[in-house]
């Protein structure tokens, strides 16, 4: 079966030391998706620039289709800093940015009613106009829409309220061990974080949420139970986008049903995978596709 899948926010160029490459957790995550089998869309908007142009081109030379990329007049095409540290990134976000005027036109409100399942953030809910499309698109998806909610904190860009939609509104949640730490203060709870899990499932409908902790591998807990994996042994070269390759593994495997000792292993194999490489959107082995 070939899911319909989407990734709604950002789309944007890395901007490294060595030069530009794809990026934005969205299209990471669409791309990824894709290359796994599915009918993988980005949502997003581009600057009608020279890097606009050069970034849609680039896109479709990869295989992601622009069918649901707008085009901004007044907004530059996305920028995002990036400086690495022995693989780790940390992110200088350009604003204004195309991306952050996302509208809901009606093509896409049809689009939302047709997904098996959504990965949305907090980063491109910044402003004011994208996050009304987005919080809107989300609330067009069918009810069978798995709608995961990767947390994905950046620099001061989201809100308390970004955050208790988005969990209010997932079927799946996904977060790295440092923002499962920071949770219960940006939400104003006194939970010890041991019990941080527990108390997202008992406030919030998510069905699972999945964990990264880097190096010692993924956690994925149902209201039942919880099942760990270890990831393969690699040399980071650059983790820019291991998380979103991470969620589009995640959201395959979960729509496809499988075991989730396979789903863990699989999602962590493709993020340890993207990690070994520079940038965000390399082609991922044969192997790596088969499922």
């Amino acid at each position: 079966m070939t899911y319909r899948v989407a990734g709604i926010g950002e789309v944007l160029w890395d901007r490294f030391s060595d030069g530009d490459r794809l990026g934005g957790a969205s299209a990471n995550f669409a791309f990824h998706a894709g290359q796994l089998g599915a009918h993988a869309r980005i949502v997003s908007r581009l600057g009608r620039d020279a890097d606009g142009d050069r970034l849609a081109s680039l896109l479709e030379q990869r295989g992601l289709s622009g069918e649901y990329l707008q085009w901004d007049d007044t907004h530059p095409t996305g920028i995002v800093r990036v400086k690495l540290d022995h693989g780790q990134p940390s992110y200088l976000i350009e604003s204004p940015a195309a991306w952050d005027h996302l509208e809901l036109i009606a093509r896409l409100r049809a689009f939302a009613g047709e997904l098996d399942a959504l990965c949305f953030g907090t980063l491109a809910q910044r402003h004011a106009v994208s996050r009304r499309s987005i919080q809107e698109f989300v609330l067009l998806c069918p009810e069978k829409t798995l709608r995961l909610f990767d947390l994905n904190l950046r620099q001061s860009f989201f809100t308390r309220e970004q955050l208790e939609f988005g969990l209010s509104h997932a079927t799946a949640l996904k977060l790295n061990d440092e923002e499962l730490a920071r949770l219960p203060g940006l939400l104003g709870w006194s939970t010890p974080p041991e019990d941080t899990i527990h108390a997202i499932f008992q406030k919030y409908p998510p069905q699972w949420i999945a964990v990264t902790r880097g190096a010692d591998g993924c956690e994925i807990h149902t209201r039942e139970r919880m099942v760990r994996s270890r990831p393969p042994t690699i040399t980071c070269v650059d983790a820019v986008g291991a998380g979103d390759a991470f969620s589009a593994a995640l959201v395959i495997g979960l729509l496809a049903n499988e075991p989730l000792e396979e789903v863990g292993a699989q999602a962590n194999r493709i993020g340890a995978y993207v990690a070994s490489q520079a940038g965000a959107m390399p082609r991922l082995p044969g192997e790596y596709r088969q499922r």
